[in-house]
């Protein structure tokens, strides 16, 4: 389905601005075979020109439904500004633009329907948006094709074990978390021991090409989880010129912390953090295959799986959000533990590495670093 730009510019008496022309073409073009479960999202996103119609129409007649008008484009609204989106379940389910301006800026509306400028998502520009969709198309596409081969394996196992018993004997799946639980610091403006810098200038120096924005830098020897014992400091860098959301670690083991930085200094208070319930289904003992094996559920799929036994699985989840950190909201960052599990983040895979750190002001988007014992590897996340 391809947007009838025509149609809409003479509704609303308004010109597109040619990136929005251009990114509705290149997305149209790229993105045309959503999943089924998907189809909604790639429709409402940006190729229904109904929809559009029927959001725009509604903008005009209700704003205060959307927006509360900032007076950067309070000359915009309504006339010249156009909205779409409408993405359920998203933190920023729309995005607008001035039609009036060449290249706009894109301004998301958050699901409080207030339009902030400052904090939370950044304004983007077109391309910077069909990057995005792009990059989100091709993922979601490789998880479905992922998830049917999965599905394949459960059914082979499902054959293979027909001859089990179906009831047996209840996990105690809490037990089994604090068995995995991974030894983690809180990171705050109050703690034991200084153990990082927070914004600001870098300590280690950030990639040599490039303009890269500092998230956070630690003391190497306040990692809970440090592989490779390294020495010195790692700071963390969001490529700021770049459309595909680089993050990178940087080492230098002959640098420490400063007494008086340029950020804010963070103080570590220790804990142990729990993994997520995935992780725990496909790591636990004998008692949690047998009660995998009973619900003909494959361990490797347990993080989204749907259980006829389902009160376990509750109880635990409600013991890992009264722990991480996360949910809690009691912390900057987190040096250590177990990360949570992303729509995006191959879980599988990243429980295997020792969690670095973690970010969580000024989410989203979030910030996670790892160690593999070999390389670095960051990834910047959004819901």
């Amino acid at each position: 389905m391809s947007v009838d730009v025509a149609k809409l510019q003479q509704e609303f008496g308004i010109t597109f601005p040619a990136e929005y022309v251009a990114a509705l073409a290149a997305i149209s073009k790229t993105c045309t075979d959503w999943p089924d479960q998907y189809r909604n999202f790639g429709d409402r996103l940006i190729t229904d020109t109904e929809r559009l119609r029927e959001l725009n129409r509604d903008c005009r007649e209700h704003p205060s439904k959307y927006i509360r008008t900032p007076p950067s484009i309070a000359r915009a609204w309504p006339k010249e500004l156009f909205i779409f989106g409408g993405i359920a379940g998203s933190e920023c389910p729309y995005w607008c633009f001035d039609a009036s301006q060449g290249d706009p800026m894109l301004l998301p509306i958050h699901k409080s329907k207030k339009l902030e400028e400052d904090g939370g998502f950044k304004p983007k520009r077109f391309r910077d948006l069909t990057e995005q969709i792009r990059f989100s198309y091709t993922q979601i596409r490789k998880a479905v094709r992922q998830r049917a081969a999965e599905e394949r394996q459960r059914e082979r196992a499902k054959a293979a074990s027909r001859g089990a018993p179906r009831t047996v004997e209840r996990p105690d799946l809490i037990a089994e978390g604090w068995a995995l639980a991974r030894p983690a610091l809180r990171l705050g403006a109050a703690g034991e021991k200084y153990a990082a810098v927070w914004g600001g200038e870098g300590v280690a120096a950030p990639p040599s090409k490039g303009e890269w924005r500092h998230w956070i830098s630690v003391a190497c020897g306040r990692l809970p989880l440090n592989p490779r014992g390294l020495k010195g400091v790692i700071s963390i860098y969001e490529q700021i010129d770049d459309k595909h959301m680089r993050v990178r670690v940087m080492h230098d083991e002959t640098r420490r912390l400063p007494r008086s930085p340029d950020g804010a200094k963070l103080y570590g208070s220790p804990f142990r953090c729990l993994p997520s319930i995935g992780v725990v289904l496909s790591q636990g003992g004998k008692s949690v295959r047998q009660w995998l094996r009973a619900q003909e559920i494959w361990s490797g799929d347990a993080e989204g799986a749907l259980f006829e036994d389902q009160e376990p699985v509750d109880e635990y989840e409600a013991e890992f959000q009264s722990n991480h950190p996360h949910f809690l909201g009691d912390c900057d960052a987190m040096l250590g533990g177990w990360n949570v599990v992303f729509p995006d983040s191959d879980w599988r895979r990243l429980m295997k590495r020792s969690l670095l750190a973690s970010t969580f002001r000024d989410a989203e988007p979030w910030v996670e670093a790892f160690d593999s014992g070999k390389s670095f590897s960051a990834f910047l996340r959004i819901t």
